[in-house]
């Protein structure tokens, strides 16, 4: 079983990690509830590092800056 089947998002809307441009009140409220499920999530440090390269979305309950940030630590 992989990390992707176990993960609390599965079968999820992907839109919940994504958010559109221009960002609405709709879309911050899913991608506050998809925060709260990566912070409860087994798989959050697989996740996490499946999306240390992608340029969009939350991966393991992180943004995109924050990501860049862990990136650069590790540098």
């Amino acid at each position: 079983m992989t990390w992707r089947q176990r993960a609390n998002c599965r079968g999820l809307p992907a839109s919940w990690w994504y958010s559109p441009a221009p960002v609405t009140p709709e879309s911050m409220t899913n991608l506050r509830k998809a925060r709260r499920l990566c912070l409860s999530c087994e798989v959050r440090a697989e996740c996490l590092e499946d999306g240390m390269g992608e340029q969009y979305g939350i991966w393991g309950g992180l943004s995109p800056k924050q990501r860049i940030r862990i990136k650069r630590g590790r540098a």
